[in-house]
């Protein structure tokens, strides 16, 4: 389900998935807009039936000559 949720942010916020994961424990997105991207990672430990979303964006700024 967060997979879906995440998937669809991305697709309608403009980002273009660039790389995805989705297996029964792990779970990654990878998108980028512009000079922008934004990994989101979905652990789900079986074990404890815990779920950890995990979200880095990172900008990086046009360097002129």
């Amino acid at each position: 389900e967060n997979f879906t949720i995440y998937k669809s942010y991305l697709s309608k916020a403009g980002y273009e998935i660039k790389s995805t994961v989705n297996e029964e424990n792990y779970k990654m997105l990878f998108g980028t807009k512009g000079n922008a991207s934004l990994q989101i990672a979905i652990d789900n430990n079986t074990a404890f039936d815990l779920k950890t979303v995990s979200i880095s964006y990172t900008e990086s700024s046009e360097v002129t000559k």
